[in-house]
């Protein structure tokens, strides 16, 4: 980083032309650590998702019946590989936001896939927790155009936000709504947090210093004494991320407050600007 901050603004010649030496390597060097940050995720991903499989197997007892103390620790490995696993994710969608990898392509579409599409994709994460979406498929439908993807991506951080902290057979209530301007305004209920409205932006913090705010619950601490208040993922990264998806397709992600607490997440969404 030095080097290149050095170089910053510096030309040579290069035979009638001068050559910006910072700019000529950007974008290959944008290409490369976008590989990277690809083959990263990958490397993260392919043990991850054999640890939870394996443990979802002790856990199931498919190969016979498991010691009480044995099961609590699978579920704490559970718990903790699943949290990385949605760490991994989040920190691979921030890389390519910042690096305009991720292109808006408007076509239009039904709210409602949408909404089935995310139950279906977060449906282990609500399993785990054992909450249920209801009113789901009952919300009015709106056939948009945008992003699909990009929605899809933002709804499903704002789900598994909701619901990280629900307590066990709790219900997520979604809702739908259109307001006065014509945009589509999704709401999403916050299970088991109880956040202050003055600190209802913490929501959307990206790193913390705080020991006490960081991912993995009992299982991450048991063992293991703070380092020295050293930067962290907020529990908040991945929200922080829907809501530069959301900007990113016109709309934008809130929090609503009721009595004095953060109640819900809202995004509002309309359809994608035509170009002129």
């Amino acid at each position: 980083m030095p080097v290149r901050q050095e170089m910053r603004g510096r030309k040579v010649a290069n035979g009638d032309e001068t050559e910006d030496i910072y700019d000529t390597g950007s974008e290959k060097q944008d290409q490369i650590a976008s590989e990277l940050l690809q083959n990263l995720s990958h490397e993260f991903r392919t043990p991850l998702n054999a640890i939870i499989g394996f443990s979802e197997m002790i856990d199931m007892e498919a190969w016979g019946p498991v010691n009480p103390k044995y099961r609590e620790h699978t579920q704490n490995i559970l718990e903790a590989a699943n949290r990385l696993k949605e760490a991994v994710n989040d920190v691979l969608d921030s890389a390519k936001l910042d690096s305009g990898l991720i292109e808006v392509s408007p076509e239009s579409f039904s709210l409602k896939s949408v909404i089935r599409s995310c139950e279906e994709k977060v449906a282990s994460l609500l399993k785990r927790k054992n909450v249920r979406i209801i009113n789901g498929d009952r919300n009015i439908d709106v056939i948009l155009y945008n992003d699909r993807q990009c929605l899809e991506m933002c709804l499903c951080k704002m789900i598994s936000s909701a619901v990280r902290e629900a307590r066990e057979g709790e219900q997520l209530t979604l809702s739908v709504l259109i307001s006065s301007n014509a945009q589509v305004r999704i709401e999403v209920p916050l299970l088991g947090q109880k956040i202050p409205e003055a600190e209802s932006e913490t929501l959307f913090n990206k790193i913390t210093k705080d020991p006490a705010g960081q991912s993995g619950g009992d299982f991450a601490t048991q063992n293991h004494e703070p380092r020295n208040h050293e930067p962290r993922l907020a529990p908040g990264y991945g929200l922080s991320i829907a809501r530069d998806l959301a900007r990113l397709i016109g709309g934008d992600l809130k929090s609503h407050c009721d009595r004095g607490y953060v109640s819900h997440l809202v995004l509002t969404v309309g359809n994608y600007p035509q170009q002129s």
